[in-house]
């Protein structure tokens, strides 16, 4: 059916008739809702755009998909080092604009993480999975379906697994196996994108032991499924004004916390229900996926702070000023390190079940740096700026005829006539590290695609330890180890 356009992706959600909750009011019509335009415009309407612009469709378009038609990359499914290296670099290009684009490919990671894992369960327990991920991903990439990523459980009480909580519901669970399909209960929390989404994705967040069988269930369904209720939260309000917000304006990721009030799911849906030893396998996998395409999105929001922080310092005169270089030159670093960490995540890759998946430990490691990288590179770019990012007046009145004159003559900088354009830069530099958008990156990158603990825990369960160990042993024979002689008498 072709590449989807924005206005046919606006068109989708119009059809559709989700139960949603914001401000205490049940909204009807999310496609026109003021609350809901900046997360349509970064989560799917630039997605879609992207790949229709002549300057930057040769990055977003691959070939083939599971129809044998070109995709766009956020729908593309990685066979080879080069797939992961376009996912890795369309996520940069697409964050270099709007920051929160980026995430958006996590329903694909999700659906690439269950045809890895489907397949290797039907061969080992004689299940028929795999075929039916297929087919979804098959309408996925044909109708260019927008997804949103349920993965985190409410978790009740955190030092229990799934089957000690004593409310059973406080993990998603299947509660009755019918002939024609499953029903389950419970609530997701942190849902990114799902209010402008047409369908949820549904996989386990952790490993699973035998008695939480009930609890390893991953599934599709559309977001207006009737028992889903979608309670919303953002951080920019409705239409900011822009020279206010420049970037949160456009880039808002509306989250909602997903109840499952004993929602029916059909078999031909269903990817996972009570396959308890393979749970772990989906959340690691799609952990991994989702990762390294994270590094590229992280990069391009780290270009447009540096980007910043070079104009901040220009439009203040510091541009040459030694410490400020080296504020900047920081950034730089943490940028590239980030960057360098996806590429080789990228091309140190390997093949699982047909499918390519970055290599772990490289991608935890560039994850655990972009959360680093993201807190030194916002406090640089706030000391470049200096305090004008926080007072600096209301746009409506710096463009009050009375007081402009005096604006422009006080708040210039290194040119007479630059107060405008420092204002501006001031704005952008508060909306990206000062404003509740700001506040908003500073909790996602930490928690964003899992924990730190969880980037650290399969760092160590990912790196070849036996090999290191095996190292320090063999540096124990000494002159030998090189192939020396040992020294007389030692």
């Amino acid at each position: 059916m072709g590449l989807r356009t924005p206005e046919q992706y606006v068109e989708s959600l119009r059809q559709q008739s989700p139960e949603v909750y914001a401000r205490g009011e049940r909204i009807t019509n999310v496609a026109d809702h003021p609350l809901f335009a900046s997360t349509m415009a970064c989560w799917g309407s630039w997605v879609c755009r992207a790949a229709h612009m002549p300057e930057l469709r040769a990055g977003m378009v691959v070939s083939p998909d599971l129809n044998g038609e070109e995709c766009h990359v956020f729908w593309h499914m990685a066979t080879s080092v080069e797939d992961l290296l376009t996912n890795l670099r369309a996520a940069r290009t697409l964050s270099e604009r709007s920051p929160l684009s980026g995430y958006a490919s996590i329903g694909r990671d999700q659906l690439q993480s269950l045809l890895i894992v489907t397949r290797r369960m039907d061969r080992e327990l004689g299940t028929s999975y795999h075929p039916r991920v297929v087919s979804y991903v098959q309408r996925f990439q044909r109708e260019q379906l927008m997804t949103a990523a349920a993965v985190t459980d409410v978790k009740g009480d955190r030092s229990k697994r799934p089957a000690d909580q004593d409310d059973p519901d406080l993990y998603l669970r299947v509660i009755e196996r019918r002939d024609d399909g499953i029903v389950v209960r419970g609530a997701k929390a942190h849902t990114s994108g799902s209010v402008v989404a047409n369908e949820l994705v549904i996989i386990p967040q952790r490993a699973m032991r035998p008695e939480d069988a009930d609890y390893a269930v991953a599934f599709a369904t559309p977001v207006d499924t009737p028992g889903i209720k979608l309670v919303c939260r953002g951080f920019s309000g409705e239409n900011p004004d822009e020279f206010e917000a420049p970037v949160s304006s456009h880039d808002d990721l509306m989250e909602s916390f997903t109840i499952f009030d004993d929602v029916f799911v059909p078999w031909e849906r269903v990817f996972m229900c009570g396959e308890s030893a393979y749970a772990g396998d989906v959340a690691n996998t799609f952990a991994n996926v989702n990762r390294q395409g994270y590094l590229g999105a992280d990069v391009g929001k780290l270009r447009l702070f540096i980007g910043a922080a070079q104009l901040a310092a220009e439009l203040n005169g510091v541009a040459k000023a030694p410490h400020i270089r080296s504020k900047i030159t920081e950034m730089i670093r943490l940028e590239r390190s980030i960057w360098a960490l996806g590429v080789t995540a990228s091309i140190e890759s390997r093949s699982e079940e047909g499918w390519q998946v970055p290599d772990p430990v490289l991608t935890n490691a560039g994850k655990h740096m972009a959360m680093e990288g993201h807190y030194l590179a916002a406090r640089n770019l706030l000391e470049i700026a200096g305090g004008s990012v926080i007072t600096s007046p209301y746009v409506e009145d710096i463009m009050r005829p009375d007081l402009r004159p005096f604006i422009e003559k006080y708040y210039r900088g290194v040119e007479p006539d630059s107060a405008m354009e420092r204002l501006r830069v001031m704005k952008l530099i508060r909306d990206l590290a000062a404003s509740e958008y700001g506040g908003y990156w500073y909790t996602e990158i930490i928690h964003g695609s899992g924990s730190p603990e969880a980037e650290k825990l399969q760092m160590y369960r990912e790196h070849d330890l036996d090999a290191c160990v095996g190292l320090a042993r063999h540096a124990l024979l000494g002159r030998a180890a090189v192939g020396e002689r040992p020294v007389v008498g030692v």
